[in-house]
């Protein structure tokens, strides 16, 4: 199974859920806050090169406070993928999501221009 959901969806969900924000998130991983801004909007995406992904999922997990914020999330990872939650560390499943839904994001942004390119002409 695979995850089908966007970047900016998951980013969204990892960021409300903890009650957390761009700035806190755009601080830890040391990026301005409007390249933060444009994950969540979907107008970009992190570079496979960089390790933001990563960074990212350190930060999301040392936001868990709760065992309501545990429960959300594990839930979210179980409709994404049930076997996400085999994974231990939470940090990982969190990073293996993100990836994940970057790499649905980057197809299906390549489908909608493929199909508006056919449209055009």
């Amino acid at each position: 199974m695979s995850v089908k959901v966007e970047y900016k969806d998951c980013l969204k969900f990892y960021i409300v859920t903890l009650e957390s924000n761009a700035s806190k998130l755009a601080k830890y991983i040391n990026v301005d806050s409007s390249l933060v801004n444009k994950w969540l909007k979907g107008t970009r995406l992190p570079s496979l090169k960089s390790n933001y992904s990563k960074e990212i999922a350190i930060y999301l997990s040392n936001q868990i406070k709760t065992s309501f914020q545990m429960k959300e999330i594990r839930e979210f990872h179980f409709g994404l993928d049930p076997n996400i939650l085999k994974i231990d560390d939470m940090a990982v499943q969190i990073h293996y999501v993100l990836t994940e839904s970057r790499g649905f994001s980057n197809i299906k942004k390549k489908k909608y221009c493929w199909k508006w390119r056919v449209t055009k002409y």
